[in-house]
Order: C-alpha cells, then structure tokens, then sequence
C-alpha cells in the first residue's frame, strides 16, 4: 500500500522472508500509479523489467493486480512458470475489487471506533472540567486532558496578555523551557487563532515563539478567550 516513501508491504499469506526484503522494482510502482495489471509469466534475464534480485527470487511468475482508487498492489506470486490466460486476468480484477471493499470496510470501522472513543472522552473530560472550580486545577486538567485527548507528546496553554501570549501551563517534553515563553499574538500562525477563535493544526517543525521551542512533528492549538472577556457570541 502506499506510504511516505512508496509502496510498502502491508501484509502477506506464506510469503517468504526472501520475497518481504525485496525492494519493489519500478515496473511494479508504475503498474500500481497506472491502475495496470501486469503479469510475468516468467521472470529471467530476458525480462528487464525486474532486477538480479527479482531474477533470483523464489518464484518462477507473477501477477501484480493494482487496487483501484488506492494506488495499492496485491502481487500473487507461482513457484512454478505459469502462462496467464484471460481468465486469471478477470479474476485479478476481482481481487482487486474484492481488495478495495476490505480496505473500505476496515476504513469505516476505524472511523466509527475512533470517532466513539472521542465521543466518550470529550464527555469526561467536559465532565470533569464542569465540576473543578480551582483555577489552577482546571488549567492542570486541561493540559493534562489535551495529551490524551488529542494523542500528542506536548501540550501547553497559553494566555492572551496585551498583545502577547503566555505560557502558562505545559506538560510533556520541553515543559519547562516553555513555562512563562511569550510570543506575538499578531504571529503568522497564533494571529489566525486569536482572530478567528478557531482551533488551527499545522504539520512540521515551523512555528514560533514557544511553540517552536516544544517543537513536534504536528501541533494543535485551540483558540484561547483573553481573561476577563465573556463566553458567547
């Protein structure tokens, strides 16, 4: 299936070790992005399309039927030589369809059971911040709650000073180094929250001010009310 860096072996039935630390050659990657079967029925030194290692495989011939919509490959491999006739290739197209509605299926269900697991601890943690009147211990909770909630490594919260914001509680690594760090509100990305009131995710390392010193792979800041301003529209 694809991945960052191509495609990646997601799954196997009696495939052997020799076959999982082949790396895919590109007639494979570009049978997948074309949406084209391609079959081998013999894979030798004449065929230019597989490296020495492919050559060298435990395997005589092959099937390689790409997942429509996906840019996945199911590969059937033959220990013996086989020649593929057109039933095998209506069959491949079977499998591939077959393919894409498991993927759908498992897509749907991680869906239904992701969004219920944050169903259940939006409610808790609503629950729990409702009845803590301790200034201190909601904003502790707070943070504390942001990590679980959002499985993040770092979390912290910031206050509207002035024109600035303040860190004033953070948990996870880099917490002290974060504690008291003030940044501009009117920054790139810390203006568009405090203007819009609405949260903001980003990916990569850029930021500024403390939220570049916590520094992840993704951030996610909600929008914060200046003290002493009302709730409501």
């Amino acid at each position: 299936m694809p991945s960052a860096s191509g495609l990646a072996l997601v799954g196997g039935h009696a495939l052997p070790a020799a076959v999982r630390e082949l790396e895919l050659p590109r007639a494979l990657s570009e049978a997948a992005d074309d949406g084209q079967v391609l079959a081998a029925s013999v894979i030798d030194d004449d065929d230019d399309r597989f490296d020495q290692a492919w050559r060298d495989g435990p395997f005589t011939s092959l099937l390689a039927i790409p997942v429509p919509g996906d840019g996945g490959l199911v590969l059937v491999f033959f220990l013996e030589e086989r020649a593929f006739v057109r039933d095998d290739l209506e069959l491949a197209q079977q499998v591939a369809g077959a393919a894409r509605g498991a993927l759908d299926r498992s897509r749907l269900f991680d869906a239904e059971r992701t969004a219920r697991s944050l169903s259940q601890q939006l409610a808790r943690t609503g629950s729990l911040l409702a009845t803590e009147l301790d200034p201190v211990a909601v904003t502790r909770s707070s943070r504390r709650e942001a990590v679980s909630l959002l499985g993040v490594d770092t979390a912290a919260l910031a206050a509207l000073e002035g024109d600035e914001l303040v860190v004033t509680a953070a948990v996870g690594a880099g917490a002290e180094i974060a504690l008291g760090a003030r940044s501009p509100s009117t920054g790139w990305v810390a203006g568009d929250v405090v203007q819009s009131r609405t949260p903001v995710a980003i990916r990569g390392r850029d930021g500024e001010g403390w939220a570049h010193r916590i520094g992840r792979a993704a951030r996610f800041r909600p929008p914060r009310v200046p003290r002493g301003a009302a709730l409501g529209p």
